[in-house]
């Protein structure tokens, strides 16, 4: 008898709550926060990045700016993922009920029971109704998005918006693998076995005959080499695509992983302290 381990847990980095920003009060909270904390800086002379500071100090005191006001404006996400179809008012009375059930559970009398059940019934009534309500609005939104982005072309988010709609689908077939001869590989050792034989075949070429000719270039290009100005730094922020992952790089230096939202937040102020670094 063999017993199969269970793996080791990977460990998932700890994300900010990117789409409070959504919110025009949390976002002004943010931009706030975000000034004050940069003017300080500025008007703080044993702080304030120079041109003989080094550059990760000066990226430490951009980073921790950023990541104090995230935790206290934005938070981080939850790791249930909450329907966000749901408004707050449904939320309320769902928490009205979840404490009405406590209520059941902890009275003995059986009078006071069926008061408390009739009640729960009543709440449950109109928890079901709300998320209903909440729920057709909220899909009925998403298809005036849709209709609205498909008048301007924007392709990624009717793409978006329908695979919402429609759910993630997962296909079960294990994929087949077999040998050159066309035998399926049932074991493990095989398909790997297989796979490396492939791989070898494929990536393994022998050197050309004929050695590759480099042609010298007629002229030099005109590449501009100087350090980025302000306004490069403010066109890159804006090109930049929300809703895409961090990356591995963002979550080893801020050690919870960040998101080019935040730094679309106040511009002109981020672009200023981030061109600091490259002056030395």
């Amino acid at each position: 008898m063999k017993l199969r381990s269970t793996g080791r847990k990977t460990l998932v980095p700890t994300r900010y709550d990117i789409e409070k920003l959504q919110d025009h009060k949390v976002k002004n909270a943010f931009i706030l926060q975000l000034k004050n904390k940069f003017q300080a800086l500025t008007d703080n002379p044993d702080i304030v990045p120079s041109e003989t500071t080094e550059v990760n100090t000066k990226w430490d005191q951009i980073r921790t700016i950023y990541e104090t006001t995230s935790q206290d404006c934005l938070g981080f996400k939850q790791g249930k993922k909450m329907k966000k179809w749901i408004t707050p008012g449904t939320w309320k009375v769902i928490e009205e009920r979840r404490h009405m059930n406590k209520k059941i559970l902890d009275t003995k009398s059986e009078r006071l029971q069926e008061r408390h059940k009739a009640a729960y019934r009543v709440l449950d009534k109109n928890v079901k109704r709300m998320a209903r309500a909440d729920k057709r609005a909220y899909m009925e939104d998403l298809a005036k998005q849709a209709e609205e982005a498909a008048e301007k072309g924007e392709q990624g988010k009717i793409y978006k918006i329908t695979r919402e709609i429609c759910g993630k689908f997962r296909s079960n077939n294990d994929v087949h693998i077999k040998d050159k001869n066309g035998r399926l590989l049932t074991t493990e050792d095989e398909q790997k076995a297989r796979w490396a034989e492939h791989f070898k075949e494929v990536l393994n070429r022998p050197p050309p005959d004929d050695e590759a000719i480099v042609i010298e270039a007629v002229q030099d290009l005109e590449i501009n080499i100087n350090l980025p100005d302000k306004q490069e730094i403010i066109k890159v922020i804006k090109s930049l695509k929300n809703g895409k992952s961090p990356g591995l790089y963002w979550t080893n230096q801020m050690n919870t992983s960040q998101h080019s939202g935040k730094f679309r937040n106040n511009l002109d102020t981020v672009a200023k302290f981030i061109v600091l670094p490259f002056i030395d």
